[in-house]
């Protein structure tokens, strides 16, 4: 179980460093619109960017929790294999929220605290930035999401090897 978490936790800092750096490639100039349409186009076509950006994030996490982690018997382990990166998540949101009610800024991407956050829920800064999501809950339910999916591919490994196994045993 502790290597599952070990992996998991690895599966999501490589996932969150590829979209950081994909969130810089797209945000390194700010650029001055000749008119209100192309900027409001603009944002539109990053907001799908990001939201492609996103959904690819999580099929790699379905994908690579697939490959390289391990099945256990029971469905407990299995979700207890991979929690270790929503409860850093979960604890890095309660420091950073508990810390909130002291911030005075109305952005939650300004306090350093929260910066930190979304750092290591890179996989969701993009869309954190492009949508201007500042409601910290829904920040929090960003730190399940990795885990929840990379169970998924768990779980659906386990039902693959045992579809597998009843077609060898019907030849």
């Amino acid at each position: 179980m502790i290597k599952n978490n070990i992996k998991s936790f690895l599966i999501h800092i490589v996932i969150s460093i590829s979209s950081i750096i994909i969130f810089i490639a797209f945000n390194t100039s700010q650029v001055k619109w000749i008119s209100e349409e192309a900027a409001k186009n603009h944002q539109y076509s990053m907001i799908f960017i990001a939201a492609v950006s996103s959904i690819i994030a999580i099929v790699l996490y379905y994908l690579l929790g697939k490959k390289f982690l391990t099945q256990y018997r029971s469905i407990y382990k299995n979700i207890l294999s991979v929690s270790l990166v929503a409860i850093l998540g979960g604890v890095l949101w309660g420091i950073a929220f508990n810390i909130l009610i002291t911030e005075t800024s109305d952005i939650l991407l300004n306090s350093e605290l929260w910066k930190i956050y979304s750092i290591y829920n890179g996989y969701s800064l993009f869309l954190i930035n492009e949508c201007k999501i500042n409601n910290p809950y829904l920040y929090l339910l960003f730190s399940f999401i990795p885990s929840i999916v990379m169970g998924l591919g768990i779980k659906y490994k386990k039902e693959e090897v045992c579809n597998t196994s009843l077609r060898d045993r019907k030849i």
